[in-house]
């Protein structure tokens, strides 16, 4: 709950994230997947500080203990240099210039969506005997917004920078399904799938096999109650969708994001 208020501040909850500080309790892997983000953002801000080493996420919490991560979260939630709001513009107090010459800055030329610019087709094979399968990919994404619309939410816009977050995604998920070295939505350097670039807050991954189909993808990930969740979230604005494949698997990432198309841009 106090990730989720944090977020419509709105805070950036993306940054600032210290793996150490969050595995170093024993039982962190009993936090659910879909509360990851949000226990992990509370741990390194501090509002939870668990008890003999442990966050427990799996018991209920005492009203002391409610009460404790509020007084904690306060002056997190109160401090204005956390939020991502632009600073206030003071209104000047003569006309404005005639700019009738000068460059338009209209709303029409803020890119908000590179649809038309998403790559298609397979691209080359890696050192690994792999490649992505964009034509699949885009499929994917499309049903997606498709299921969205028909939910009356709006259609996720795609963004180029979070297509090369989501191919790194795809790939490192040989790691977790085929070698179990790490867990799904891990990486392979230990930290949250979040690390991968600034404002992604939640993931669905997925293997399956040749040819692949978007509609299964879709279909699979709907019948999880998690995973449908996340498909029609409401905090997300941009996405894209990763496939890579290895052999006869297709390793699948649909990576979600906070943040617009403009913002990402502007990293």
């Amino acid at each position: 709950m106090l990730f989720t208020y944090a977020q419509s501040l709105p805070i950036d909850t993306s940054t600032d994230f210290i793996p150490d500080k969050y595995y170093d309790y024993s039982d962190y892997r009993t936090v659910s997947r879909y509360a990851s983000q949000a226990v992990g953002w509370c741990v390194n801000k501090g509002i939870i500080n668990g008890s003999n080493g442990k966050i427990n996420p799996q018991d209920t919490a005492t009203r002391a203990e409610v009460a404790t991560m509020l007084m904690n979260a306060e002056p997190i939630l109160n401090d204005k240099s956390n939020t991502n709001e632009p600073d206030k513009q003071p209104i000047p107090d003569t006309e404005p210039e005639n700019t009738a010459n000068s460059e338009s800055t209209s709303d029409a030329e803020i890119i908000t969506d590179e649809i038309e610019q998403r790559p298609t087709g397979h691209s080359a094979v890696d050192a690994y005997d792999g490649y992505w399968d964009y034509d699949l990919s885009n499929a994917t994404f499309d049903a997606i917004n498709d299921l969205r619309e028909q939910n009356g939410l709006e259609r996720l816009a795609y963004s180029l920078q979070i297509q090369e977050w989501a191919d790194i995604r795809s790939k490192e998920l040989v790691g977790a399904y085929d070698d179990k070295l790490y867990d799904a939505h891990m990486r392979p350097d230990g930290s949250v799938f979040a690390s991968v670039g600034k404002g992604c807050n939640t993931e669905n991954a997925l293997l399956t096999t040749l040819p692949g189909y978007a509609q299964e993808n879709l279909n699979m990930w709907y019948a999880s109650t998690g995973h449908r969740e996340n498909m029609l979230n409401t905090r997300s604005k941009t996405a894209a969708v990763s496939a890579y494949v290895r052999g006869q698997k297709i390793y699948v990432i649909q990576l979600f994001n906070i943040l617009t198309v403009e913002e990402l841009n502007n990293l």
